[in-house]
């Protein structure tokens, strides 16, 4: 998915005005800008760490891995956030696929100076923030989900209602369902917006995605 990511759009939205735009409450935008900016710094050691292995010539992607899966789990327990299953599985697939793709398009290049403009972007600040403020929403809404699923009886999805709604979304807007039933988005389900548990092939739909669910009874 973050293949994916990187190919569908390779410009990040400063976290205040992509969060401040959403239905979201004040606590739930600083929570998201709080995870956000903590991933950046943690996704910045990695690559300086990347830069450093290169730079010794060694070549072992687990040790990247590994460094990236407990960065994420640090960060979401550095914003109050108890790692289960679901959001362990998420770093692991976060870090191997981020590990992979930075390999992938910069292999073993010593010197900055001999990357292409495309090659820049896989170590650029703008990548970091694309995807820690991808990710703030992704763990957030499920973790908002899967209280609201203790408390509440239905749920309700919400775009921006404006021309940048992707059409996909735009039928969804104020759709309301029992809080077990997914969203049908485009071509896939999902539970709450930015959901990845059936949404993982399907990052068009997820990608800069401004909507947010609700719960109530």
């Amino acid at each position: 998915m973050i293949l994916k990511i990187d190919e569908i759009n390779k410009r990040a939205i400063p976290y205040k005005e992509y969060f401040g735009v959403m239905n979201l409450t004040k606590k739930q935008i600083e929570d998201r800008i709080r995870f956000s900016e903590r991933m950046e710094d943690e996704l910045l050691t990695f690559y300086y760490l990347f830069s450093m292995m290169k730079d010794l010539s060694v070549s072992n992607d687990k040790i990247l891995e590994n460094q990236l899966r407990q960065v994420y789990l640090d960060v979401l327990v550095s914003v109050g956030i108890e790692p289960d299953d679901y959001l362990t599985e998420r770093a692991n697939t976060f870090a191997i696929e981020f590990v992979a793709v930075t390999r992938e398009h910069i292999g073993d290049i010593l010197l900055d100076k001999d990357l292409t403009p495309a090659q820049k972007w896989y170590l650029s600040a703008d990548r970091l923030m694309f995807n820690a403020e991808n990710e703030a929403n992704t763990a957030l809404n499920y973790v908002e989900y899967k209280d609201a699923v203790k408390r509440f009886k239905y749920k309700t999805w919400h775009t921006e209602n404006d021309e940048r709604v992707r059409p996909t979304h735009v039928p969804l807007e104020g759709q309301t369902i029992p809080i077990t039933e997914t969203f049908v988005v485009g071509e896939t389900l999902m539970r709450f917006a930015k959901d990845v548990e059936y949404a993982a092939d399907s990052p068009e739909e997820i990608v800069n995605c401004r909507c947010s669910t609700t719960y109530h009874n």
